[in-house]
């Protein structure tokens, strides 16, 4: 009887451990799970890849749902209109900042992009004639896009805005048009059959 009794408790104690381990394995898996999704290699995920320097790596850039992806950078263009003001703190809330052009490619997807008169991150309401992007880019390093006889500062105007097949203009800060949103684009790597972030 004794015997019986000590193998009853070793027998509960290794219960009690495997489901310890258990609900740490359900804990890990859980977590896991939470971090990492399967992708099919037909996934439009895996479709807009570039090689890298790397021998056989490739890098995947996708934007979250709503944004249009170009090169490494996603855009997505503010349904309702804001101020500039405002357009920069939507796009902070959206992840991301007021455009910037930093070529000719980029300029002519963000024309065919927009419908509308839409705010671009560059302004000079800080200090007249001193242009400068929101994200830092030095503005002397851009090319620039003005219309013709732009910039004029007619009547106070230190926000820039793009509109459908036109080069930007500098408007009243306070006006209300759409705001074009960017950020760096999420990226997957892929080196042979392996896929990380």
């Amino acid at each position: 009887q004794t015997l019986g009794l000590r193998q009853l408790q070793v027998l509960e104690r290794q219960r009690q451990d495997l489901h310890r381990n258990l609900s740490k394995v359900q804990d890990e898996y859980k977590s896991l799970k939470g971090k990492n999704i399967l992708i099919p290699w037909t996934s439009d995920l895996l479709m807009g890849c570039v090689a890298t320097d790397q021998e056989s790596a490739m890098l995947c850039p996708f934007c979250p749902p709503g944004w249009r992806i170009f090169e490494l950078s996603c855009y997505l263009q503010s349904e309702d209109p804001h101020s500039w003001e405002e357009s920069l703190s939507w796009c902070r809330m959206k992840g991301g900042y007021l455009a910037v052009v930093n070529d000719e490619d980029e300029q002519n997807f963000l024309e065919d992009l927009v419908k509308n008169i839409t705010w671009i991150g560059l302004s000079d309401h800080h200090r007249e004639g001193n242009w400068r992007w929101v994200d830092g880019t030095p503005y002397e390093s851009t090319i620039w896009f003005w219309s013709a006889d732009q910039p004029d500062n007619d009547g106070n105007e230190d926000c820039v805005t793009l509109s459908f097949a036109s080069r930007w203009n500098d408007d009243k800060c306070g006006q209300k048009y759409k705001s074009l949103c960017e950020r760096r684009a999420d990226r997957i790597n892929r080196e042979g059959d392996t896929i990380s972030n």
